[in-house]
């Protein structure tokens, strides 16, 4: 049975936000709506157990879970099926812009409508889901501004050196131009996955 989660080609929950989202066998690439926001979850080398890391996040979000809760329960559910840790990304998008939850997964980049770009470095990236003594509760995310035709791209390790080249491809920073590019590529190698978040 194939991991790979992409919810189908377009995840459009309402006009804006949006998520396109694409991921090889054993990553997870994947969104659920909020009453005011759109959140994703992007993560790397799941194995077998990306249906139950997908369903552990829609199902926090479902219940209306903050952004840092949602990565709790994400570490619990790694925790019980023994798996060492799991790089992710998270995204809540809102009217306030992004707010990006780095959990060990490689930095988002934002594509400004002018074509220049914007890395997402977080101030204190979390560590990879999964078991650990302690972390730091409560800890929310970065929040990146976003305006009108930004598009924030998030990729597992395994998917950038593809992603990027997707990027530089491109005719026009367009959404639909870098989605177009990007799924031509398809993810980089198996336990990879990307994402295209607009506001």
């Amino acid at each position: 049975m194939s991991t790979a989660l992409s919810w189908g080609p377009l995840e459009l929950h309402r006009n804006p936000p949006a998520a396109l989202c694409e991921a090889a066998e054993g990553g997870v690439a994947t969104s659920a709506a909020t009453r005011h926001s759109l959140r994703l979850l992007v993560a790397a080398d799941v194995g077998r157990y990306g249906l139950m890391i997908a369903h552990t996040f829609r199902r926090a979000v479902t219940d209306g879970a903050p952004l840092p809760v949602v990565a709790e329960l994400l570490d619990d559910a790694v925790t019980r099926v023994s798996m060492s840790n799991v790089c992710a990304t998270l995204v809540d998008v809102g009217p306030h812009g992004f707010e990006v939850l780095h959990r060990g997964g490689p930095s988002p980049v934002v594509v400004h409508p002018d074509g220049t770009l914007t890395r997402v470095v977080p101030s204190m990236p979390g560590p990879p889901l999964g078991p650990r003594a302690s972390i730091s509760g409560g800890t929310s995310g970065e929040i990146i501004p976003a305006g009108i035709g930004d598009v924030l791209l998030v990729t597992t390790p395994g998917s950038v050196e593809s992603a990027m080249h997707a990027l530089a491809a491109a005719p026009t920073p367009a959404v639909a131009d870098l989605w177009t590019s990007l799924h031509d590529l398809g993810p980089a190698e198996a336990g990879s996955a990307y994402a295209l978040l607009t506001p």
